[in-house]
Order: structure tokens, then C-alpha cells, then sequence
């Protein structure tokens, strides 16, 4: 399979420079269903247009169906795939399960890719999309070149890496900051970025130890390491940026296609081609997680945007004029930013002055007069935010692009009829028992599913019916919530520091404790299972099934696709897996999955219409929930910048402070990674009953941070009220 180049296109004139300037693949996004909803997106009209334009030149149209899907959107998404189809796009990305079962239905032909938002990071989640028939996927952004090898190694289906763009500060498609703190749910595509916003590290105490944009990422930049990638079996590098002007579009594909055919050759990439790229967009470049860095180097705690390139400093200011020295040229039209009063102020330079005289251009060593009325300080650096070159060129590459297209007599090559869906909306069923796709006047409906929805009833009648579950963090723990009434307990996976990971002997005294009191046990794994733990998973299989638990609960493809294939027959898919729809817990069923935790993004109508026949399901009820995972500890990062940890994890507790004052609990687990939890605990001991109602079968209590004493309480007060013999409004109060 030839190599590919994967462009973004945010709109109409970012797919023209892309495709002029030979991108192999451009992706876009519909205007809904798409993780980029703030971009200016194609109508299905002119993603017909951009097909059409695109193969004329050889392109490939990727379309992204990347979000979580809801029961009421089921219909239109199955209309909006086979539209897609029939519009002759090349591959679907997608991150919900169902829109792979819904295209394998009713679009079989149609290409599949498993978005980066599926969290795929190891050989078993791989494996997993491989026997669901997926031609490819796309790696999540964290892995070394080493891992990337050795999923090569085991698998022949298509594999993207990002190579190039914005990076997330956590795992993608493990993010529910912007979703719980701002009701703008990343999954959803309105990711608010607040891990662009300020933040200060607060101790245990309230000692202040940093203050910055604490989570803002250094753009990632491998051009200069494309040979690495190639040799590790990469077949597609992708470039991020759906929200990006066409100048960046054109530069970076122009860039990476030119530093591609390079390394092909066993050349180094032209160094002018490589400056391009800081002239578009920049936070600063890093190369990401690569070759295993996770240090400081890789954040820009002092700004979240576009630091530019720096053109000089400023040598004067006098009678409304300022005089930069510069370092670089400088022409009218480009686009600065200079610190002005504390502020950053930027502006395009409308004249340039040197030796009194007006110019077009002036060059490095020379002394630029410009106008400006502001108070700058001498020294003062001076950064091009703009470059005019670059901006003028994509514009004729535009113009030229958009005459080709009105001078093509080329029909449309779709591949048949179009739905007169002109927009993929959400559509509502009327009947409200059963989930039909139409396709042609035949209903589809997941196989052997009904809406289990109880009639509403006196709160303590329904909140009966409910069955306690409590995650916890130690063994103390284990007894206290078993003691307090407990009737399923979530032990292992990660190990908050201090804490640390237990000996299976250990760990069966958990299981033996449960089992004396008629409790069930089931064993968590981590959320995040590199190859190289997932080896050790691997390795431990024979002590997990001595142990005997009641089942286990997974966070990730790659443990749930292990534990079944190893034959566990209680595997459990926890709420990280991100299930939001019927199809999806229809398709875990299937799979011989027994039960789901819900994602916490759903709301309790929502709940109420899922068809949950055969399947357990859970909803999380209290406890702060789990907003981020990182490889990057900023703890590390920040308290041990000599880069030899610490260990600070294990000698205190420690928040992000937020602008509003709102503290989030930081904790490490046992691989050194950060976990970013929500600032106020979730409490739903007053909607017990309608948590019943809606058909959950468990209540989950996440007391993973919490003392042993603390998780007594809690769950004494959760048990009190499912029994009856406590209000929900005195439960609330304690």
C-alpha cells in the first residue's frame, strides 16, 4: 500500500490548497456526527463537490462520523452512512461502536477506520477492530516508534499516526473535562480545550507552586522524522488541523509531502521547508511522545496559542512610530504581535520605513520603522503571526483550484441515489419501544432488544430495585464498603499513589472477604494497558483465574478483547469505553460482554430509552469522576525539573486550581501516569428512583480516592436509602 499524506479540511477553500498542493487524502467532517462541530464543515451537497474535485486529482475523501452516538441520532446516522456512500467518499472514521454496525449493515462497501477517539494503544485493541472487520485505525498520538513497530508486526490493516498538529493533553476520546465542567462534551465534538486554560498547582495545604496554562502541549512536528515512521510499518501520516486556516492546509502538506519524498530517498528535509511550518501555526513544536518524552519540554506553560516566529526586537519608540531590529524579513501585510502594557497586541503592518524611506520589504540587520501608537518597552520581542507570502500564495492556489472547478464539465461519480438528506440531523422515533433504522420501508431493530423502562413508582419501591456496586482503593476499604452493605465490590486497576499495586495473595483477601459475605468481587484493570503491561496482564492470567473473581471490568479494546478471548465469561465494559446508545450495548452482548457501565454524558431520559435486554447495566452515582488520563505528570514535570523524579505523588496530595477557584484532585497512578478528577463529587442519592426507573440494574459508588472510613459512610448512606430506611433528603445531608 502506498504511503499517504491524510490533510485536514475544515472547509471548502482548506480542501482546495490541500488537494492542489497533493495531499493523498483529505478528511473532513459533515455538519453533524463530526468531532470538529466549531469548524466551518460540509453540507452533504458539497462533500459531493469536494468528491468530485478531489478524485478529478487523485485524491482520496476521508469523511469523519467520529462522535458518540444517541439512541434518537441511530436513524439519521444510518441515512447520513449510506448517503456518504452513494456520494462516492473513500472511508468513514468513526469512534461509536454503532456506527460501525450501522455501515457494515447498511453500507458494507464502505471503508472503516477507528478513530484516534477509540483510545487504540496496544496490539489487543488492534486486534480487536481487526476481527470487527475495520480496514484501519488511527494511533493514538501517545505511542513510542518502538510500539508502533510492534503493532505492525502483528497485524495488516491500515495504520494513520498523527504526525503533525494540536496535541491533547489527555488520552483522546478519554476526556470528559470540557463535557462535565462546561456541558460542551468533547466526544460530541464541542470541546471547550480547557486544557488551553490557566491553571495553578495548589498542594495539599494550598501552597501555590506553579501558575501557567498547566496543561497546554507544544504543537507535535515530526517532519524530521518521517524515514522512523516509514520504517516502522506507518502507512498513513496524518496532519491535525480541521480548524485551521487554508495557509496552514497548504503549507504543511506542501511541507510533509516535500520532507516525505526526502526520506524516501535517504535525504534530510529541506531546512527552509521545515521554517514554513512555524510561520502557519505554533505553540511551539515538540515530538510528542515518540521516543518515550514526557517531559517538561514537551508544554508551553506561558501560552496557549500561536507563539509565531520571531522577527526581531524593538530598538526605539518615538512620534507615534516604533523601530524593531531585525532578525528576519519583515514585508507589508504580515502579521505581528509584540507585548504592549502587559498585553499581547497584534496587528497587520500596513508601512514599513527604513532609512526614512517607505518599503515593501525589510531585511534581517535592518532597522524597521513602523507605525504605532502604544506603549512598548525597548527590548521588547517582536513576533510574525502572519506570513503575507504564505497567505498570497494559498490564495492562488485557491483561485486557481476554484477556475478548474467552474471550467469542469465532470458529472458527479457518485455511486447511486441520494436520500434528499441534505443535513445528517438527530431524528426522534415516535413509537418509543423499539429503535428502527428505515432503509426502503424494512425496519431494522438491534436483534432480540426491548426498552426496559420501569413505571414510575414511589421512590423507595423503585430505588429497591437497585443493586449497590462501590469501586474502591484498598483493602480496608474492600471491608468497609462489604460491612456498610456493599453488594458488589470494583478492586485493582489503578493504584492511586501512595498506594500501591497488590500481590495476588493480597488480592485474595479481597476476593475471600467478599465471598464470605456474599458479595461479589470483580476485578478492574487499568485504563490505559501499553503492550508493554499488557504483557504483564498476559503473564498473570493463570493467578486472575485462581483467584476466582466474579468477573472482571475492563477500560480499554485491548483488555476487553483479551479477557474474552481467554474465555472469561463475566467481562464487564466500564463507563471509559464510552457506551451511549442501544447498538453499542447491543454490539458488547454480542461480543458475550455481561454487563455496562454507562458513560456519564448521558442523561436519564437518555438512560430510559436504551434497549438493555440481556446486558447488566450500571450507572455511576457518586464519587468525582474521572475527567482526564495523561502520560504526562506535570507533577514530575514541574516539581522535579532536573527530570530525575521525585516522587512528589507520594509525599503529597495535590489540585489544579481553575480561574473560578474550583480545585480538580490530581493523582498518579502505578505507571506514573496522571489522572485528572472533576472538582466536586457527583451525587445522586436523591435520584435514586429515577435511576431505577430508567432501568439500571447497578449504582456504582467511585470511592477510588476515598479513606476507608469515608467509603463506610458513603455507602451506608447509599444502602440506606435503597433499603427504605432513610430519605434521600437526610441521606444527602450527611
Amino acid at each position: 500500500m502506498r504511503l499517504k499524506i491524510l490533510a485536514p479540511a475544515g472547509g471548502w477553500n482548506s480542501l482546495l490548497a490541500a488537494v492542489k498542493v497533493g495531499a493523498d487524502v483529505v478528511y473532513l467532517g459533515g455538519k453533524a456526527f463530526n468531532a470538529r462541530q466549531y469548524a466551518e464543515n460540509f453540507s452533504l451537497d458539497e462533500m459531493r463537490r469536494a468528491v468530485e474535485f478531489s478524485h478529478a486529482h487523485g485524491t482520496e475523501v476521508y469523511v469523519t462520523v467520529n462522535t458518540l452516538i444517541f439512541d434518537e441520532e441511530l436513524e439519521a446516522v444510518a441515512h447520513y452512512l449510506e448517503d456518504l456512500y452513494d456520494s462516492g467518499v473513500d472511508a468513514v472514521i468513526f469512534q461509536d461502536l454503532a456506527v460501525l454496525k450501522l455501515a457494515k449493515r447498511f453500507s458494507p462497501k464502505l471503508k472503516l477506520i477507528a478513530s484516534t477517539q477509540t483510545t487504540t494503544h496496544n496490539v489487543e485493541a488492534v486486534r480487536f477492530f481487526e476481527k470487527l472487520g475495520v480496514d484501519g485505525v488511527i494511533l493514538s498520538r501517545e505511542l513510542s516508534l518502538d510500539e508502533i513497530r510492534e503493532i505492525r508486526s502483528k497485524t495488516d490493516l491500515w495504520l494513520e499516526t498523527f504526525v503533525h498538529g494540536a496535541l491533547c493533553f489527555s488520552y483522546s476520546g478519554a476526556c470528559l473535562m470540557s463535557s462535565i465542567i462546561g456541558g460542551r462534551s468533547g466526544n460530541r465534538g464541542r470541546c471547550a480545550q480547557p486544557c488551553r486554560k490557566r491553571y495553578s498547582l495548589l498542594s495539599s495545604k494550598g501552597k501555590v507552586l506553579a501558575e501557567g496554562h498547566l496543561l497546554s502541549m507544544k504543537d507535535l512536528n515530526l517532519s524530521k522524522h518521517l524515514r522512523e515512521l516509514v520504517d516502522a510499518g506507518v502507512d498513513g501520516l496524518k496532519i491535525e488541523g480541521r480548524m485551521r486556516r487554508p495557509e496552514y492546509v497548504a503549507t504543511t502538506v506542501d511541507v510533509y509531502r516535500k520532507s516525505l519524498i526526502a526520506a524516501l530517498k535517504g535525504l534530510n528535509p529541506n531546512q527552509r521547508d521545515i521554517k514554513r511550518l512555524s510561520l502557519v501555526f505554533n505553540r511551539g513544536f515538540t515530538e510528542g511522545y515518540l521516543y518515550g518524552g514526557q517531559g517538561r519540554e514537551m508544554m508551553n506553560y506561558e501560552r496557549p496559542d500561536n507563539v509565531g516566529v520571531k522577527v526581531g526586537v524593538v530598538s526605539s519608540t518615538k512620534r507615534g512610530f516604533l523601530t524593531i531590529s531585525l532578525s528576519e524579513d519583515l514585508r507589508v501585510g504580515d502579521g505581528v504581535e509584540i507585548a504592549c502594557n502587559g498585553e499581547k497586541v497584534g496587528f497587520i503592518v500596513r508601512e514599513l520605513r527604513v532609512g526614512g524611506r517607505k518599503v515593501e520589504v525589510a531585511k534581517p540587520g535592518e532597522e524597521a520603522a513602523l507605525p504605532f501608537n502604544g506603549n512598548v518597552r525597548v527590548g521588547a520581542v517582536v513576533h510574525k503571526t502572519r506570513d503575507v507570502l504564505t497567505v498570497e500564495w494559498t490564495e492562488q492556489l485557491i483561485r486557481n483550484a476554484l477556475r478548474e472547478a467552474s471550467h469542469s464539465k465532470a458529472k458527479l461519480h457518485g455511486r447511486g441515489r441520494s436520500h434528499g438528506c441534505e443535513e445528517a440531523v438527530p431524528t426522534t422515533q415516535s413509537s418509543g419501544s423499539i429503535l428502527a433504522v428505515i432503509r426502503g420501508g424494512v425496519a431494522y431493530s438491534p436483534a432480540g432488544e426491548r426498552t426496559i423502562q420501569r413505571p414510575a413508582s414511589a421512590e423507595g419501591e423503585s430505588a429497591s430495585l437497585l443493586k449497590l456496586s462501590v469501586s474502591v482503593g484498598d483493602l480496608e476499604s474492600i471491608r468497609r464498603a462489604v460491612d456498610a452493605g456493599a453488594e458488589r465490590v470494583i478492586f485493582g486497576g489503578d493504584f492511586f499513589k501512595p498506594r500501591k499495586p497488590l500481590s495476588f495473595n493480597r488480592l485474595g483477601e479481597g476476593v475471600d472477604y467478599c465471598r464470605e459475605h456474599g458479595v461479589e468481587f470483580i476485578l478492574s484493570t487499568p485504563r490505559i494497558t501499553r503492550n508493554r503491561e499488557l504483557q504483564l496482564i498476559k503473564e498473570s492470567l493463570n493467578h486472575v483465574k485462581s483467584l476466582n473473581p466474579d468477573g472482571v471490568i475492563v477500560g480499554n479494546y485491548g483488555t476487553l478483547n483479551l479477557f474474552l478471548e481467554e474465555g472469561f465469561s463475566h467481562v464487564y465494559a466500564d463507563y471509559f469505553l464510552n457506551v451511549t446508545n442501544s447498538l453499542s450495548i447491543s454490539i458488547m452482548r454480542e461480543l458475550g460482554v455481561k454487563g455496562v457501565t454507562l458513560s456519564p454524558e448521558l442523561t436519564l431520559k437518555q438512560i430510559a430509552s436504551l434497549h438493555k435486554d440481556g446486558v447488566e447495566v450500571e450507572c455511576i452515582v457518586h464519587g468525582p469522576l474521572e475527567l482526564m488520563v495523561s502520560e504526562h505528570c506535570i507533577l514530575r514535570s514541574i516539581l522535579s525539573p532536573s527530570g530525575r523524579c521525585s516522587s512528589p505523588c507520594v509525599k503529597d496530595s495535590y489540585f489544579l486550581r481553575d480561574e473560578k477557584g474550583f480545585l480538580f484532585p490530581l493523582a498518579c497512578d502505578q505507571s506514573c501516569r496522571l489522572h485528572v478528577f472533576n472538582s466536586r463529587d457527583l451525587c445522586m442519592v436523591d435520584e435514586l428512583g429515577r435511576v431505577a426507573d430508567a432501568g439500571a440494574d447497578y449504582v456504582r459508588v467511585d470511592a477510588r480516592l476515598r479513606k476507608p472510613e469515608h467509603v463506610q459512610s458513603m455507602v451506608k448512606a447509599y444502602r440506606e436509602v435503597i433499603d427504605g430506611r432513610v430519605d434521600s433528603f437526610e441521606a444527602k445531608k450527611r
